[in-house]
């Protein structure tokens, strides 16, 4: 995928379709209406990644995941513009392209964005809509892919080594991401091109006396020493909440019980996602493109 840095970069003649979307809180029906599209344009698309410039709105994707997630449903060519610019953006794009050509106005200008920038209010209600799921944790239903969080993997305290469930302790890359709500997860994590099915926990371990959320995972067949690389944890399903135990011989049951409860899950599933892939979309064939 080609990433160009600024509008002047590009020659927009050369597009006869520009999607333009809040990529920042892609939803399942807009991953189908681009799986849709990419069936039936003829010539080369621009997706233009509309994100909210001000530091108070909260995203479920980080820049790096949008262009992971833009690539995989086939897009080549791709602009990252601040909702503040967009408006001057959008400006320049009608007026370099002429009435041949047109302005393709995608899916994602009725969900949100409009020519004068993102709608705070939509993007509100769709994010806290999310939200309250907890214990019935069915994002990817509504997304369309599995939740990831990505980042590198930090030194802990090592406890989960020595009760026999090492864990990967994520440090997230993006402040402003979406964490999902505290509890015990089945999901998979995303290391060197392969994927590892995974239980996952969210929380302050309070079994510990710790006051800080942490999100860590403990991968299934893995014993790599992957300090300071990157991964990506992708959330499928909340198994429990997160609890305090009288003793760490009681956590450790606990661990072995959520171990055999997520395998369960996971194998369920009958989910395989490609390891070309950095998204795991069911039911969809990734597209990519060079």
């Amino acid at each position: 995928m080609h990433i160009f840095k600024s509008i002047e970069e590009l020659d927009i003649h050369q597009y006869p379709h520009v999607i333009a979307g809040a990529f920042f809180r892609m939803q399942k029906k807009h991953i189908l209406q681009l799986d849709e599209i990419n069936k039936l344009v003829n010539g080369e698309v621009l997706f233009l990644d509309v994100f909210p410039h001000d530091e108070s709105t909260r995203w479920l994707l980080s820049s790096s995941e949008r262009q992971q997630l833009l690539k995989q449903l086939g897009a080549r060519y791709y602009l990252e513009v601040s909702s503040e610019k967009w408006p001057f953006v959008a400006r320049q794009i009608r007026k370099k392209q002429n009435h041949r050509i047109g302005f393709y106005q995608g899916p994602y200008m009725l969900e949100g964005l409009d020519q004068d920038g993102i709608n705070a209010k939509s993007a509100r209600k769709f994010l806290s809509s999310l939200l309250r799921y907890k214990t019935n944790f069915n994002w990817y239903k509504k997304l369309g892919y599995m939740y990831p969080v990505s980042g590198k993997v930090a030194y802990g305290n090592q406890i989960g080594r020595q009760l026999g469930y090492p864990t990967a302790n994520l440090d997230t890359d993006e402040p402003r991401k979406i964490i999902p709500p505290m509890g015990v997860y089945a999901g998979w994590v995303k290391h060197d091109k392969k994927w590892y099915r995974s239980m996952i926990n969210v929380g302050i371990r309070p079994t510990l006396n710790m006051d800080n959320v942490t999100i860590e995972a403990h991968i299934f067949d893995f014993s790599k020493d992957i300090y300071e690389q990157e991964i990506s944890i992708h959330f499928y399903k909340h198994i429990r909440e997160e609890m305090k135990f009288p003793s760490l011989s009681k956590l450790t049951h606990q661990l072995s019980m959520d171990r055999g409860k997520a395998l369960k899950t996971l194998e369920e599933a009958e989910i395989t996602p490609w390891n070309h892939s950095d998204f795991i979309i069911p039911g969809l064939k990734p597209t990519l493109k060079e």
